[in-house]
């Protein structure tokens, strides 16, 4: 999944399920990258961030409601608080929507550390990209399991 706005961008990528049978069963693993652009300065962070199954339950159902009433918002939080925070929503009364939130983590390196690094973004997107997403969501949702 990703969502664009010109040369910014917010990518998630499933990488790893929790298979069925152990416990937290659903849960997914995402490789994260962002990059937002300001004037003449970029800023980007790849990584990757665990959500729990019953936390995408809430936000498919949470965004497909933002898609039918294109009011309100949808928000993704990580196990691990900031590694990567999702808020879907309306910005405006004409309706446009954004992607507004932060990926970060904990960096082991240098002197001193570990530092949290973490890079915050807001990118608009074409509210006819919502039913895509919803798309995609909802199919995690339903097959959570599935490779």
């Amino acid at each position: 999944m990703i969502v664009r706005d010109g040369e910014d961008f917010l990518e998630l990528e499933v990488t790893e399920r929790v298979p069925e049978g152990v416990p937290c069963a659903g849960d997914i693993r995402f490789a994260v990258r962002v990059r937002i652009t300001s004037k003449d300065t970029v800023f980007s962070a790849e990584t990757w961030a665990w959500v729990e199954a019953p936390v995408m339950t809430t936000f498919a159902e949470q965004i497909r409601t933002l898609e039918k009433q294109r009011q309100g918002s949808a928000a993704l939080e990580s196990m691990s608080p900031g590694e990567l925070r999702l808020d879907v929503r309306g910005y405006d009364r004409a309706g446009h929507i954004a992607a507004v939130g932060q990926v970060g983590h904990w960096c082991y390196g240098g002197v001193g550390g570990p530092y949290w690094s973490a890079v915050s973004f807001g990118i608009a997107f074409c509210p006819s990209e919502l039913p895509a997403l919803v798309r995609y969501f909802e199919g995690l949702v339903e097959s959570p399991l599935a490779p």
